[in-house]
């Protein structure tokens, strides 16, 4: 049996096990670097659980996101975590499935959720950033009529990208 409701604190260390256990390299964005989860050029951060279990539980408290889980028999198969934004705008900054349960329209049906709980939240408008090799999510967008935005670029402006 499927169960999607909203994300509690208990939750936390099974959402930041799924996370780890699910994402690749491909999944890595600019904002994955800007919040300490991963550096575009080496990878996801050895402390990536305890990251994400944190944020979670940060989030919960502060109210400042919707958070779904998806259960498959008391299993959690699945989540979005989506930052309310000013101007009515949301950004979906996780969106992460189970491996054995995609290909299944069940990573549709919890986006329509999430996409359900905006409207609840006056929210008009829904950002979601994209690896640029996460195809198979790029794929997900196109086919879920969502919109290419911008394309973003990065420079590290350390020394040892100087050198490279």
């Amino acid at each position: 049996m499927i169960k999607i409701y909203d994300a509690n604190v208990a939750d936390a260390d099974n959402i930041a096990k799924l996370f780890v256990d699910n994402v690749d390299e491909n999944y890595i964005t600019a904002s994955e670097e800007i919040w300490s989860r991963a550096t575009i050029e080496k990878g996801w951060n050895e402390n990536l659980y305890e990251n994400v279990r944190c944020e979670i539980i940060e989030s919960l408290k502060n109210g400042d996101k919707i958070i779904l889980v998806m259960l498959h028999n008391e299993k959690l198969i699945g989540y979005t975590l989506t930052a309310i934004k000013p101007n009515n705008c949301a950004e979906l900054e996780d969106f992460v499935m189970d491996k054995e349960y995609r290909k299944k329209g069940l990573g549709k049906k919890l986006y329509e959720k999430t996409i359900e709980s905006c409207q609840k939240n006056n929210i008009n408008t829904l950002f979601l950033e994209v690896g640029i090799n996460n195809k198979k999510m790029h794929k997900f967008c196109q086919s879920n009529d969502l919109k290419i935005t911008s394309v973003r670029y990065y420079k590290k402006l350390t020394n040892e990208s100087k050198n490279e």
